[in-house]
This record gives C-alpha cells, sequence and structure tokens, in this order.
C-alpha cells in the first residue's frame, strides 16, 4: 500500500509535467537506441547525453517504462544480461504504435 508521502510525490509528478516529460525521453531514447534495451541500459544512454534533473534516476526509468507499457507504447521482448548491470533482466523495445520517430530530445 502506498504511503501519504508517495501518493503526495506521484501527484506533484503528473501535475508538473515531469511524468510527460520524463515518459517522452524514455521513449524517444529506446527508439533511437533500435534493439530491445533494459531499463539500466536506457537509463545510461540518457544520461550520458544530458544532465538530468536530481529525481530522474534509474526507478523513475522502470516506472516510466511500465506506464508507457499500459498506454501500449512500449513492450518487454525477452530477458537477458544487462550490458550495465550484468544482471539477466527484461529488454523492452517500442511498439509500432509507440514511436515518434524523432529520437531523443
Amino acid at each position: 500500500m502506498a504511503t501519504e508521502t508517495s501518493i503526495e510525490a506521484y501527484n506533484n509528478l503528473v501535475h508538473s509535467g515531469a511524468q510527460s516529460s520524463q515518459q517522452e525521453k524514455v521513449l524517444a531514447m529506446l527508439e533511437f537506441m533500435g534493439t530491445p534495451s533494459t531499463a539500466s541500459e536506457v537509463f545510461d544512454r540518457i544520461k550520458t547525453r544530458e544532465q538530468l534533473d536530481l529525481r530522474f534516476d534509474n526507478g523513475n526509468i522502470r516506472a516510466r517504462l511500465c506506464e508507457l507499457r499500459k498506454a501500449g507504447k512500449v513492450r518487454t521482448v525477452g530477458k537477458r544480461a544487462c550490458t550495465i548491470t550484468g544482471q539477466t533482466v527484461y529488454t523492452w523495445e517500442v511498439t509500432p504504435e509507440g514511436g515518434i520517430t524523432n529520437g531523443p530530445q
């Protein structure tokens, strides 16, 4: 069960527009990468391209991927060893409906 502070933080994320902005960054980078990638790989590529808001971290990537999956924009396509963590984890790809085709912002 979510705590009151977690709910408040989520509501602030949604109302500030940060959630949508983070989703766009994740979707654009995943599409730009062009191959099924892990959450950590997507985060690593995003962080090397730009200075990130302190609230944007690897956990945010996973949350945004789950939201994008619910919206039908991305899907998991298998598991493999992550090149960043070495752990066996799901890989993600953009669905045909989810593509934005203008690369990372």
